[in-house]
This record gives C-alpha cells, structure tokens and sequence, in this order.
C-alpha cells in the first residue's frame, strides 16, 4: 500500500477529535518532502488543524470542514487548496476526511496531488461552474472509493453481519421515495445531487429529507446520514 501512495502521491493520516495526528502513511511524509506540500506541514507529532489556521479563504474553509467532520457534525469533507512548493511551482491538493467507522474519535484525512488534472482547467476560458463540476465529480469519487474500502476492511474483520432489528423497524416507517433519499444521502450525496437523480425540486427533497428524520428519531442530517451509511454497510455484508 505505501508503495502504491508513494507513486501517485497519496497521503493519509489517523487524527483525533482534536486534529493531533496519531499515524500516518509513508506517503504522507513522501508527499511533503517531494513538495506536493511545502515544508513544515504536519506530521506524526503535529496537528492537522493548527497548520489550517490562516486568514486566507481557503484555509478558511479547509479548517471549517476538518473540523465539523472531527466533531461528527459531518460524515465527509472535501476541498480543493492551491499550496506553493517549495520548488516554488503551484500545486493544488485535495484534502478529503471521514470518520473512521467503529473507532470511536477517530478520523482519518488523506491529499492527493491534483496538480496535473487541474493543470487543463486552470484557464481564463473556463467557466467557474466548470471548475466547482470538476471538483464535486472528484470528491465524490474519492468518497465512494474511500468508504468502500472501509467496507471492504469491515467485511473481513466481522465476516457476514445482521441489520439490528429495531434499525429494520425504523427503515419500515419510511415510504418508497424516502428509502429512495436514505440511499442518497448514505452515499453522501447533497441536495441538489438527490433533485437530479430522482427527478424531484430541491423543496421537495429537503421535505422528504425533514420527514425521514422525524420518522428516524434522529435530529440531524449528519447522524441520519451515518444511520444511512451504517445499514448500507451492512447490506453488503
């Protein structure tokens, strides 16, 4: 694995409900030493927050968004961020994070070196909306990738797994369309990506969204999310 990130410049680390990093991938020191990062970004000892703390934009939001997914008010988050090397050539990084699931306080948060696929956007010509499609489309799939491979390490750790009854209770309570949304929303998908894929208004999909809620018990997005994921999870053990 660690010689799989090291060639396409993949880093990861396992932090804490405060940001202290705890472990981290080869790649992820690799990836700060040939530049994908500049230099002093943190490592085993440092935290993944404080580095984050600037007044620029990006920071800004990159902070935000580490932190409600450290807090579990969140179950992903994904960024596009514009760093200067050390070789003084701009980089453009994805930083994406999840919960890790079954480990309580535990997240893990990995960058990819975007650079040469942003290289072909990064024009005047190109529209902004072209570029926010870009990074919705890679952010959803480095979700998709990431959470399967979770689910993948969960099969093989407890083998073949039942869904709680009570959860099957509460999955009765809800209408066609609304299993239709819990589907969506375990695979993180945001509003306007459930109006288009059901065909429906936004108006209609955050009705829908409130209604599982209530008939759920639970009272967010975020956990109903993570309810969403954990029997999706489930379903393919």
């Amino acid at each position: 694995m660690d010689s799989l990130l090291r060639a396409t410049t993949i880093g990861a680390c396992l932090v804490d409900h405060e940001g202290r990093i705890l472990e981290v991938s080869e790649g992820w020191t690799f990836a700060a030493t040939c530049n994908a990062l500049p230099p002093g970004y943190p490592d085993r000892r440092g935290n993944i927050l404080k580095y984050w703390l600037s007044p620029d934009l990006e920071s800004v939001v990159l902070y935000r968004g580490l932190k409600k997914v450290l807090a579990r008010e969140a179950p992903f988050f994904a960024a596009l961020v514009h760093i200067q090397g050390a070789d003084g050539r701009r980089k453009c990084i994805m930083m994406a994070a999840l919960p890790v699931p079954d480990v309580q306080g535990r997240s893990a948060i990995f960058h990819f070196d975007v650079s040469s696929l942003s290289q072909g956007i990064s024009t005047p010509n190109v529209s902004w909306d072209i570029i926010e499609q870009m990074r919705e489309a890679l952010a959803e799939v480095v979700h998709r990738s990431i959470s399967h491979e979770f689910s993948l390490r969960d099969n093989a750790r407890s083998g073949t797994a039942q869904q709680n009854p009570a959860d099957l209770a509460k999955l009765r309570r809800l209408s066609d369309r609304q299993l239709k949304v819990l589907a969506l929303l375990a695979e993180g998908a945001s509003n306007a990506e459930m109006a288009r894929s059901l065909g429906v208004s936004l108006a209609v999909v955050k009705a829908q969204t409130t209604a599982i809620m209530r008939k759920l018990g639970f009272e967010n997005r975020t956990q109903t999310a993570l309810f969403a994921a954990n029997i999706k999870s489930n379903d393919r053990r």
